[in-house]
């Protein structure tokens, strides 16, 4: 249920909105961005492209899970909905600080009750989403982003329109992160720099192509 992007709605017609992740698939990258709970809609932007929009009203349940997220497993929800276009039901999974205040917020709304009782996650589990920055530097846009217990050696960057792709495989499970652009860049080798945790990268814009 993919839209064309459209204007957020603005704060007074919210009821919760946070910064978190998209995921379409089990099996799929996540994407960060914004998630906002519009009166009758659940939907998801990528700075200004809304990725993401449901109709409260077509979602059948509701199931917190845990789920791999960057390098641990963190808890996410499970979101199952009737699409008429499909004979059985679709999932998607959302990610954000507070998960359980999700869950909340769609049953006051009026989504269907969770199916599952809620997992906590385990002890010494970090819940904080990762972080990341992009910055105007006029003929490139710097991205810094947190990429925790990482070595540079193991981690791989691709640049592919309007988004930076970061992967890497590790001693805990596979690393994977998406970041929107906020314009597109072009499609070259991207250097990165790793110190104490925090990765930086210079995206060289397409408007400024050399000749």
């Amino acid at each position: 249920m993919r839209r064309a992007p459209l204007p957020k709605p603005g704060p007074e017609t919210v009821r919760l909105r946070s910064q978190g992740g998209f995921r379409a698939r089990r099996t799929a990258a996540w994407r960060l961005g914004e998630w906002l709970l519009p009166p009758d809609r659940l939907v998801f932007y990528q700075a200004d492209r809304r990725l993401f929009d449901l109709p409260l009203d077509k979602i059948v349940a509701t199931t917190p899970e845990q789920a791999k997220f960057i390098l641990v497993r963190k808890p996410v929800l499970r979101v199952t909905y009737a699409d008429p276009r499909k004979a059985k039901p679709q999932d998607i999974w959302l990610i954000a600080a507070d998960v359980s205040r999700w869950a909340e917020a769609l049953r006051q709304a009026g989504a269907v009750a969770e199916t599952n009782p809620e997992r906590r996650p385990p002890a010494g589990i970090c819940t904080e989403l990762p972080t990341y920055e992009i910055h105007d530097e006029a003929r490139a846009l710097l991205v810094v982003a947190t990429v925790p217990n990482l070595k540079r050696e193991t981690l791989r960057a691709e640049a592919d329109g309007r988004q930076l792709r970061l992967t890497a495989e590790t001693a805990r499970g596979p690393y994977d992160m998406c970041i929107a652009l906020p314009c597109g860049v072009l499609p070259q080798p991207v250097d990165l720099t790793i110190a104490n945790d925090v990765l930086s990268t210079r995206l060289t814009k397409v408007a400024w192509r050399q000749p």
